[in-house]
């Protein structure tokens, strides 16, 4: 083990050794140990701190997980004094409880913000940015959760994946995921959007006052909902609101002077910076009487030889 392997090992062990003595990481009190009592080796606490540590040292896999607790030895204290195999964390990660986990994510967000964690930064008030994510893809024969969507590409074939939606307070320094819901086989993320939306209010009342959401999610549906409680909403706009999309291409499309432009940034090889055009003319456009601006944002690349 490399000197700068063993102290990244060490600082993160010491970080994790901190938080699980704050009672919201105590996951036996949310998470239901899902093994039958005959033949376990390992301890459910032990082996969700191994995930954990994984975690903080950003292994990419559970192989690398258990390669991790190789090195480990018995350096890191008793949790982490042999080898954990990445079959048995496979086998214990596959059946867990989702809703258990959502619960504990849910304490631990709680107790982040009774310690002014999550305290805007860069933000004038929280910010929550709702996205769907596809966790899992394979073949229809591999797919084992009832929510798995079969998609028929015109081009290949057939697969399956497991989609969720997440939420992230992109406001707090830490971009901490605050929620996580799967996408159920028949709907959508706009169509689970409803909710999503009651249980973070009904979670994180006070937490954020802002929803950031890409145009999967953009309905006058769901923009009613977000308004009747009293929170902002920023949707993305596309082809699938088409009326609005349109207006907006006419009131924005024409337009040559940006309100804003950030600094040139350097990225692999190029420069960019965006600019930002804004107009307030859509204001209550057709039944969005709680509409009050709408955005244009457009994204400038100079290459490496000046195109």
């Amino acid at each position: 083990m490399t000197d700068n392997i063993k102290k990244l090992i060490l600082r993160s062990n010491n970080f994790l050794r901190r938080m699980l003595n704050k009672p919201a990481w105590d996951f036996t009190n949310f998470v239901a140990d899902p093994r039958n009592n005959r033949g376990r080796r390992w301890k459910l606490s032990t082996l969700i701190d191994t995930l954990l540590l994984g975690l903080l040292v950003n292994r990419s896999s559970l192989r690398g997980v258990e390669s991790l607790t190789e090195l480990c030895g018995d350096s890191l204290g008793k949790h982490f004094a042999r080898r954990v195999p990445d079959s048995t964390l496979y086998d214990l990660v596959g059946k867990l409880d989702p809703n258990d986990l959502g619960r504990q994510l849910h304490a631990q967000t709680h107790t982040l913000a009774r310690s002014k964690s999550l305290e805007p930064v860069g933000f004038p008030c929280g910010v929550a940015a709702i996205d769907n994510k596809t966790i899992w893809t394979g073949s229809p024969d591999q797919a084992q959760d009832p929510d798995c969507q079969e998609v028929h590409p015109k081009d290949r074939p057939a697969y399956c994946q497991l989609r969720v939606v997440r939420t992230v307070l992109i406001s707090a320094s830490g971009k901490p995921a605050i929620d996580q819901a799967v996408i159920p086989k028949h709907t959508n993320e706009g169509g689970l959007f409803a909710q999503l939306f009651e249980e973070l209010l009904a979670q994180f009342p006070t937490l954020f006052e802002i929803c950031s959401m890409d145009a999967g999610f953009c309905s006058l549906l769901n923009a009613n909902l977000v308004d009747k409680a009293n929170k902002g909403y920023i949707f993305g706009l596309k082809e699938n609101q088409p009326e609005l999309y349109r207006e907006a291409e006419r009131m924005l499309g024409g337009l040559t002077t940006p309100e804003y432009s950030t600094d040139w940034e350097r990225y692999q090889g190029r420069r960019i910076r965006y600019h930002l055009y804004r107009t307030t003319e859509m204001a209550g456009y057709l039944r969005w009487g709680h509409l009050e601006q709408v955005c244009r944002v457009e994204k400038q690349i100079v290459d490496a030889s000046g195109g």
